[in-house]
């Protein structure tokens, strides 16, 4: 072979490698470069796996191993009005047979135990309300300054008047001081202190808080049932437009004179 032939023969072969080697450069470049749309996913996957670990703290905090709280369940997203304070919110929590109007809510100071406790219960003439009335926007304010102090807040249903009616307001009375008494039978469960309890109320709410507070003590010592066997003692009440009393035939006397 001569000198010309060898160096053509060479130059070929050269030619021939060439591509095999451009196209394994391009797969290394490749592999080095991001997929497209991979910083999008990686972004969603870190987004998932935020949310999933925000779930979990949610989950541990109801009863430390993924379950919820025999009393109170799992905690709940707070109202709006309520929702950039430093505590946690507990929703629906039953407290006697009616499950639509035997419920209160809860906000408790965050790391606080035995916290002192104000029960709030709403107005609407035993005919309607809510206990939602406690969380409305004008009552925020009053909410923040007793979570700051540390003082835990619960809001009640019961049950209202009915047509035909054969029970009367005795009923929702009745409701309210076996909320308290739930609360107290769970103070321990729930975190709160059942000897430093306040009962605040509105109009029909009010005249309730003032019933209970003025009645003599409800617990019934030797019922089966451990709530029933608690007291509705409390260490004060907050009237908003109460009524003074529910003894109807006075009210032309004591109340309308």
């Amino acid at each position: 072979m001569t000198t010309t032939e060898a160096k053509e023969s060479g130059e070929a072969a050269t030619a021939e490698r060439m591509p095999v080697a451009r196209r394994r450069g391009d797969r290394r470049a490749a592999a080095r470069r991001p997929l497209r749309g991979t910083r999008e996913r990686d972004s969603h996957c870190r987004g998932v796996a935020r949310s999933l670990l925000g779930l979990a703290l949610l989950l541990i905090g109801g009863c430390g191993d993924g379950q919820p709280d025999p009393v109170l369940g799992f905690p709940s997203a707070p109202p709006e009005s309520i929702a950039d304070l430093d505590a946690i919110f507990y929703e629906g929590v039953a407290y006697g047979p009616d499950g639509e109007r035997n419920v209160f809510d809860i906000l408790l100071p965050k790391g606080r135990v035995r916290a002192p406790l104000l029960l709030f219960l709403h107005g609407g003439g035993f005919t309607g309300g809510s206990r939602k009335a406690a969380w409305q926007p004008g009552r925020a304010g009053e909410t923040k300054r007793l979570i700051d102090a540390g003082i835990a807040v619960a809001t009640a249903d019961y049950r209202l008047i009915r047509r035909p009616e054969d029970i009367g307001v005795i009923k929702s009375l009745r409701d309210s001081a076996l909320c308290l008494q739930f609360i107290r039978r769970h103070a321990g469960r729930i975190g709160v202190d059942p000897d430093r309890v306040v009962l605040m109320g509105a109009s029909a709410g009010a005249g309730t808080s003032l019933w209970i507070g003025a009645t003599d003590d409800l617990a019934d010592p030797g019922s089966e049932d451990p709530v029933l066997r608690q007291s509705t003692r409390v260490s004060g009440v907050v009237l908003l437009e109460t009524q003074a009393t529910y003894d109807i035939a006075r009210w032309t006397t004591d109340v309308f004179p």
